[in-house]
Formats: structure tokens, C-alpha cells, sequence
């Protein structure tokens, strides 16, 4: 999942780490960011583990929403996603 510089900087997403929560099912996963030639940011490692707890697989589509920006940003989900098909 990449991470546009402008946002990242605007939202203290340089830091390293960031909270991934699933609003219905409570959990929170920390995911840990790094920078790729100071284009953009991605996540590096945790994606994975938080993608298997919430049943996300190769084409589904999550919206994450920034719910709180600092020393460690949150972003939010609610179960809606959406299931590529094709």
C-alpha cells in the first residue's frame, strides 16, 4: 500500500508506524511504514496480519480513513469493502 509524500508529511506519517483499526470488530494492528527514495511511503510489514485477521484477500478494496494524525497516526475501516469479481 503506498502512501503519497505530500499526505504522509501533512498527517505525521514519517515516523515509521501507524494504527490500523477495524471499527466493527475492534481490533487494531500496527503496520510499520518506510520511505522509498523520498518519492513515497509503504507499508512494510503488518499489512499482511491485518489483512488475514479481517478476511481481506488479493483485489479486495478498503477505504482507510485518517481518524487521528501525531506521534501515532490511526486510520479506520468499517467492514464495508469492496470484492473485485472480475
Amino acid at each position: 500500500m503506498y502512501i503519497p509524500k505530500k499526505f504522509a508529511l501533512e498527517n505525521g506519517l514519517t515516523n515509521g508506524e501507524l494504527i490500523l483499526k477495524h471499527v466493527e470488530n475492534e481490533g487494531s494492528w500496527t503496520v510499520n511504514l518506510s520511505n522509498h527514495l523520498g518519492i513515497f511511503y509503504y507499508i512494510i510489514s503488518g499489512l499482511k496480519e491485518f489483512c488475514i485477521a479481517n478476511g481481506f484477500g488479493k483485489g479486495d478494496r478498503v477505504k482507510f480513513k485518517l481518524t487521528q494524525s501525531g506521534k501515532k497516526p490511526i486510520f479506520s475501516i468499517s467492514s464495508m469493502f469492496f470484492r473485485y469479481s472480475g
